[in-house]
C-alpha cells in the first residue's frame, strides 16, 4: 500500500486508494477461482466472471465522466461484487468455524518448494514483458510508474488468445475424462475393488490422456495454422505494423 502512495504520487489520493483495493480485490479473487475450480464449479465462475465484468463495464461507462477515478471505481466496484459472489457460494458449500484463521503461518503448514517455483516460473513468463516495459524505446508511460509496450503487448496478447482452444481441451478432457476415471480408479482401491477393476480404471485414465494429448495437439495446431494465415488481416484492422509480424 505504501508503495501504492510514493509511487503513484502525481494522482489523487482517491485514484490511488482504489488502486490499492483493486489490486487486494483481484489477489482474492484468483484465490478465489482456484478454490471453486477445485469444486468443479465451472458454470458458476463463468457466470460470476461474466456478471461481474458486466457490471465493471456498465459502471465504468456510467462514472465516466468523474474521469479516470471513475473509471477506475467502476471496475473495482465489479470485481469486488465478482468476489463478494465467489466468497458466499464457497461460504455456503463449506461453512467455517472462525471468521479469520492465521494457520497457513504455522511451522510446516507452508511449501516453500512450491512458493519458490511459482515465483520462479511466473518470472520467467513476464520476464520479456518486462524487457519491453522498461526499455524507453519500446514502450510508453501510461500512469505513474506504469509503462506499456503496444509493438510487443499486442502481438503477444493475440498469441496468447491462439492458445485458448488448446486449453478448452485440456479443460474438457483432464477435468472430466480423466478426473472421472480417477476417481473411479480412487473408489476401486479404497473400496477394495478386484485386480481386474483396478486395472481396467488405470487403464482407462492412461487411455484419456492419451487420447486427452492428441485432441490437443491436433486442435492448437490446427488453431495456430488458421492464425498464421489471418494474422496480416488481424494486424491491419488493429493498426499494427507488418514488421512486427515475425514477433508475433
Amino acid at each position: 500500500m505504501l508503495l501504492v502512495f510514493v509511487s503513484f504520487n502525481q494522482e489523487s489520493v482517491i485514484y490511488r486508494m482504489l488502486m490499492v483495493a483493486g489490486f487486494v480485490t483481484m489477489c482474492d479473487i484468483w484465490i478465489a477461482t482456484i478454490f471453486m475450480s477445485g469444486l468443479k464449479f465451472y458454470k458458476t465462475i463463468v457466470m460470476l466472471f461474466a456478471g461481474g465484468y458486466a457490471i465493471s463495464v456498465a459502471l465504468a461507462f456510467a462514472l465516466r465522466r468523474d474521469g479516470l477515478e471513475g473509471l477506475l471505481a467502476g471496475y473495482v466496484v465489479g470485481q469486488f461484487m465478482m468476489l463478494t459472489g465467489l466468497v458466499f457460494i464457497i461460504l455456503r458449500s463449506f461453512p467455517a468455524e472462525r471468521l479469520i484463521a492465521f494457520d497457513c503461518f504455522k511451522r510446516g503448514a507452508m511449501y516453500t518448494s512450491l512458493m519458490a517455483v511459482g515465483l520462479l516460473f511466473n518470472f520467467a513468463i513476464w520476464a520479456d514483458k518486462i524487457v519491453f516495459w522498461v526499455t524507453e524505446q519500446t514502450s510508453n508511460a501510461v500512469i505513474g510508474p506504469l509503462r506499456a509496450s503496444v509493438i510487443y503487448d499486442m502481438p503477444v496478447f493475440l498469441a496468447y488468445l491462439g492458445i485458448i482452444p488448446g486449453m478448452a481441451v485440456f479443460l474438457v478432457r483432464f477435468e472430466t475424462d480423466f478426473v472421472d476415471w480417477y476417481d473411479r480408479f480412487y473408489n476401486a482401491v479404497r473400496g477394495g475393488g478386484s485386480l481386474e477393476e483396478i486395472a481396467r480404471m488405470r487403464n482407462a485414465m492412461v487411455s484419456a490422456v492419451r487420447q486427452g494429448l492428441f485432441d490437443i495437439i491436433k486442435i492448437q495446431t490446427l488453431s495456430v495454422l488458421v492464425l498464421v494465415v489471418f494474422v496480416p488481416t488481424i494486424f491491419k484492422k488493429l493498426s499494427i505494423s507488418p514488421l512486427y509480424l515475425p514477433l508475433f
